[in-house]
């Protein structure tokens, strides 16, 4: 049902004009238990929505246009309610996904088990993993990744590639291979609520390194390597007219020209077909800028018409987010990337068909 509605809503808003929240991210909260090296969300930790406020802006959503929705943080499962939440969506037929650090899986596996795929944060090895992430953090991910393949919930990991993880990606390869799961890749860049200036360039990896690695990956992916980056979202980030896109200027809180917008060689849908919903009901064009000034209140304006206003909020200078750079393919009906898609969806109903890990 959601790949019928959001291949019908890409349809309509191209041939309408008009901006429709096709996939939204909702931050439920940004109250996390770890404290990552390269994120700082924890800081912003406030007000949230009732579970009532959460589950009408699901329903608004969803009668704009929304089939896609991903339950993020902050820490989502820190959220008493999360079981409410995810039974509601998922009674909409919504594809529904949870971005988790692990830590608190074991007690949510019945919620976990509803949804269409989760999200765990893996870094690498445990050195790695824990020197971004805190001690014991790497243990947690792994019986986490246990669990979930034992109940055979889709999982796709995520891994920032910073200088400290570089040399990693196939151990996080191996190990998405070993529990059935999709390994999913995007540099460290600068946002909203990661770590600023200074920080962030210690944390990127060695340019030249940087584009080796990906080159691998594409490679890789181009093997059949269990790996849901499609093939034109590395191409998008290996562009060096991309690279200095996204170096340029460089905080999305700043406003980026409108001559180097035009050099970004991907079309940005955000707050046109995607869109973003921060804990306390603000509605952002993307997940990225969740934290941007002035962003129109869901609460107060409605959160279909929230939506429409916030691509006027569009300030920043690119990103490398997977989330972002692979919707906006999607959306744009590149052909790779839909088979890419379609791909991922066969292998997973494959998966719950037969409850067999797939490889």
């Amino acid at each position: 049902m959601s790949v019928i509605r959001t291949l019908g809503g890409v349809l309509w808003s191209r041939i309408s004009g008009r901006s429709v929240p096709l996939a939204v991210t909702m931050a439920l909260t940004y109250r996390c238990n770890l404290r990552c090296g390269y994120c700082q969300i924890w800081k912003e930790a406030g007000q949230e929505l009732s579970t009532t406020q959460a589950l009408a802006a699901i329903d608004e959503l969803y009668e704009a246009g929304m089939g896609r929705l991903g339950l993020t943080g902050g820490e989502p499962l820190l959220r008493e309610d999360i079981a409410t939440i995810v039974e509601h969506a998922r009674g909409l037929g919504l594809f529904t996904t949870i971005f988790t650090n692990g830590t608190l899986v074991e007690q949510h596996l019945h919620t976990l088990r509803r949804v269409d795929a989760v999200l765990l944060s893996l870094d690498g090895p445990r050195e790695a993993h824990d020197s971004l992430r805190g001690r014991g953090s790497f243990d947690a991910t792994l019986r986490a990744l246990e669990l979930l393949r034992r109940h055979r919930v889709p999982v796709w990991t995520n891994t920032v590639l910073t200088a400290h993880n570089i040399d990693q990606v196939g151990f996080v390869l191996d190990t998405a291979r070993r529990f059935g799961a999709l390994a999913a890749f995007q540099p460290v860049f600068e946002h909203s609520y990661s770590v600023k200036g200074e920080k962030v360039e210690q944390l990127r990896a060695e340019r030249q390194r940087y584009a080796e690695v990906v080159r691998h990956l594409l490679q890789q992916k181009r093997r059949g390597a269990p790996l849901l980056n499609s093939v034109p979202f590395f191409e998008q980030i290996l562009d060096p007219r991309r690279e200095q896109h996204a170096r340029r200027g460089a905080s999305p809180g700043v406003r980026a020209e409108r001559a180097s917008q035009t050099q970004s060689p991907r079309r940005c849908l955000a707050g046109r077909s995607y869109g973003a919903v921060s804990p306390e009901g603000r509605v952002a064009p993307c997940p990225i800028l969740l934290q941007a000034p002035g962003l129109p209140d869901g609460r107060l304006a409605g959160y279909a018409e929230a939506f429409r206003r916030s691509a006027r909020h569009i300030r920043c200078s690119g990103c490398y987010c997977i989330a972002t750079v692979e919707s906006d393919l999607l959306f744009s009906l590149d052909a790779r990337a839909l088979l890419n898609t379609v791909g991922h969806l066969v292998r997973r109903r494959g998966h719950a068909t037969t409850g067999e890990q797939p490889r």
